[in-house]
């Protein structure tokens, strides 16, 4: 068994129910595919950042990737970048 590292997604859009639609499909499509090659992805290494100056984000829905509810999480780091929600860099 192996490992994936330093994966990333980025979704964009006007509407968060639409981001949630994309961002569930990419990591379907990732879970598929490290099943079928052995791959693990570690739970503890999944994080999921909204990057936003809005305060409402009614209808974002947190993905899941095998059978468990992925977080969100704030500040997100990754490659030794720290980023925080309004991406102030002041983390």
């Amino acid at each position: 068994m192996g490992y994936a590292d330093d994966t990333a997604f980025l979704m964009t859009d006007k509407f968060p129910n639409t981001i949630s639609e994309l961002l569930q499909q990419a990591m379907s499509t990732v879970q598929l595919w490290s099943d079928g090659i052995q791959l693990s992805i570690n739970p503890q290494k999944r994080a999921i950042g909204s990057f936003t100056r809005k305060k409402n984000l009614k209808g974002l829905k947190k993905p899941t990737v095998s059978r468990q509810i992925l977080q969100l999480t704030t500040p997100v780091r990754h490659l030794g970048l720290i980023l925080d929600k309004g991406l102030t860099w002041k983390e």
